[in-house]
């Protein structure tokens, strides 16, 4: 009885994550990380100290948004 409830409650887990993946759009918020991640590589944005802040700040909302998803 107990591996049975143990099943569905894997079950219902799986359709929670599915419907996350869906309500986050989590390909899309992988591909807006990877953007990010580019720009915070270039050259060019090291020389303003706030743009900086606000890319490292998205690139954390981003991480801890999927993470959960994703494990």
């Amino acid at each position: 009885l107990l591996q049975d409830e143990l099943k569905e409650y894997i079950e219902e887990l799986k359709e929670k994550i599915i419907s996350l993946e869906v309500i986050f759009d989590v390909d899309k918020l992988k591909t807006e990380l990877s953007n990010i991640e580019k720009e915070l590589s270039s050259e060019d944005v090291w020389s303003s100290p706030d743009k900086i802040k606000n890319l490292q700040k998205a690139k954390s909302d981003i991480e801890e948004t999927i993470q959960p998803i994703e494990n």
